[in-house]
């Protein structure tokens, strides 16, 4: 039986007999890749931590699972044939436990090389990873990680937390709270039953029904979130923002980017220093609508349902303000409009330095394309 290429840490319970390791395969160019697999019994664990160097992370819970699966696809390209199947033998999945946790680690003995043009025409170049594919029982929760390549987290009751430096990362289906931090690549958070914190250095982020709060930041890349069942707040460097659907409040920032919010149930907070801004409202109630743009252009859409209403204050240093609403006027100039609308029982406050300013109702704004 063939265990080389994995070491075992901690006095880990192994379930007998379940290592299996696939011959090694060379491919053209020495490239060599291996397949080893390992069970291990998940009694008395509820969490598993992965740091991968290198390479693709998946992890998938099992409803009947009492194990912890681990499949292990080595790959090395070496100079040749000897120097891949040496470096195969450095690159080692070390498997332990802390407690109640299972961890699983990549360790790579091997010297990176910086990648030329030269070393890929010539075929010199070194290069070493391993794809991991997880099988954990659907209570576990699940910390994962990877310098370089995607990780995949989905089907776990438990809380899910997730970094990459360089490369996409995907979360599905996690019954308790997530957060993902990513340097450079995509996020997908779907379906996340508790909070979800979010920090993308540089990437696009898609978000769908989280069941609790959303707190989330972002240097560069457009932003999507969706059905949100608590507070919402997202700060953003560069990239626009869309939000449709929020039952608790929003807060919003944004220094370069359009905002469109809409279906917002609680109050929204936006300012954007150069970008338009739109917004949906149900004006009801004490809630409050404050929203500001240094530059840019502000949209607010309200709907008239029972015993809406709001005081409104607007002012723009330059630029129009167009509206036709049911308004009881305080105060009206070239750069300002108070008054009250319906109730008046909510509040909205819109101001801009450059750019206009229009409010309306639902049913007006119906042939916007952007609605």
């Amino acid at each position: 039986m063939n265990t080389r290429g994995i070491a075992y840490a901690g006095g880990i319970a192994v379930l007998a007999g379940l290592m299996a390791a696939a011959p090694v395969l060379a491919l053209p160019g020495s490239r060599v890749e291996r397949e080893e697999k390992r069970v291990v019994d998940a009694s008395g664990k509820t969490q598993i931590s992965i740091k991968n160097a290198r390479g693709r992370t998946v992890v998938v819970g099992k409803a009947d699972a009492k194990s912890v699966t681990i499949i292990a696809v080595k790959t090395v390209s070496g100079r040749e044939g000897d120097d891949a199947n040496k470096m195969l033998d450095r690159l080692e999945v070390e498997i332990g436990e802390r407690g109640d946790q299972i961890t699983v680690e990549t360790r790579d003995d091997n010297k990176d090389q910086v990648r030329t043009v030269w070393s890929l025409v010539s075929g010199s170049h070194r290069s070493s990873w391993i794809d991991y594919t997880v099988e954990v029982p659907i209570a576990f929760s699940v910390t994962a990680s990877a310098a370089s390549g995607e990780v995949r987290v989905s089907n776990i009751d438990g809380d899910a937390d997730v970094a990459a430096t360089s490369g996409d990362v995907s979360i599905r289906a996690a019954g308790g709270n997530a957060q993902a931090a990513i340097t450079s690549g995509d996020l997908e958070a779907i379906e996340i039953g508790g909070d979800l914190t979010v920090s993308a250095t540089s990437g696009d982020v898609t978000i769908d029904n989280v069941g609790g709060t959303l707190k989330a930041e972002g240097t560069s890349g457009d932003f999507r979130a969706s059905r949100i069942g608590k507070d919402a707040e997202i700060r953003l460097v560069s990239g626009d923002l869309t939000l449709e659907g929020c039952s608790g409040d929003v807060s919003v920032r944004t220094a370069s980017g359009d905002v469109h919010l809409d279906e917002v149930q609680g109050s929204v907070d936006a300012s954007s220093s150069s970008g338009n801004i739109d917004v949906l409202i149900v004006p009801v109630k004490d809630r409050t609508f404050s929203l500001s743009s240094s530059s840019g252009s502000i949209d607010l859409y309200y709907v008239p349902v029972r015993d809406f209403g709001f005081g409104l204050n607007v002012r723009t240093s330059s630029g129009s303000i167009e509206g036709d609403l049911p308004i009881r006027v305080s105060r009206v100039d070239r750069r300002r409009l108070e008054g009250v609308v319906g109730s008046g029982a909510a509040k909205v406050e819109i101001e801009t330095a450059s750019g206009d300013v229009t409010i309306a109702e639902r049913n007006q704004s119906a042939d916007k394309s952007n609605h």
